[in-house]
């Protein structure tokens, strides 16, 4: 999933398996959702597992798709592959293209992915497909909401790719 990584965006020091992390006792910050994705100023290579509880993984997904537009990363996140959700059309898949926006990579694992415990046991699946979606930096993926930057659009709104623009319906 294009790694090696640089960063988790969503991990504690007992789950990291990259050299920083953003998360409960992480040096660099502990809401991930605030802070730049950058290792010492750097671009840098992010991984992000989000946690799945509601309206987080939407969250999570907005800040990687602006990351790369600021200069700051490329951001790799393994997610429910919920294509009913708003996050998804709005980041992730163009229903005018009928596929995901330039420069969005997807890549649908086979199965289940299973999680290991900290301790390297394993810790189960969850009961729903999963996708790895990738933002990459210098793309010409320029995602502006014209309200709520880093949340999805309350209201509707405008979100302008590359050429297109694509009115979002409000929730």
């Amino acid at each position: 999933a294009n790694g090696p990584f640089d960063l988790d965006a969503a991990a504690t020091a007992a789950n990291t398996l990259c050299p920083h992390w953003l998360g409960a006792d992480s040096p660099l910050g502990v809401d991930a959702l605030t802070v730049a994705w950058l290792v010492d100023g750097r671009t840098c290579r992010v991984f992000c597992n989000p946690p799945y509880r509601r309206g987080l993984v939407g969250q999570f997904v907005a800040k990687a798709a602006l990351e790369p537009g600021r200069g700051h990363c490329q951001g790799t996140l393994l997610v429910p592959a919920a294509t009913d959700q708003y996050w998804w059309h709005a980041y992730v898949w163009s229903q005018r293209l009928g596929g995901p926006y330039p420069p969005v990579v997807l890549d649908f694992p086979r199965g289940r992915v299973r999680f290991l415990r900290p301790d390297g046991r394993p810790a189960g699946s969850p009961t729903f497909a999963s996708v790895v979606v990738r933002f990459s930096v210098g793309s010409a993926l320029i995602l502006t909401m014209w309200s709520h930057a880093l949340t999805p659009a309350r209201d509707a709104g405008v979100l302008a790719i590359g050429w297109m623009t694509v009115s979002l319906p409000s929730r």
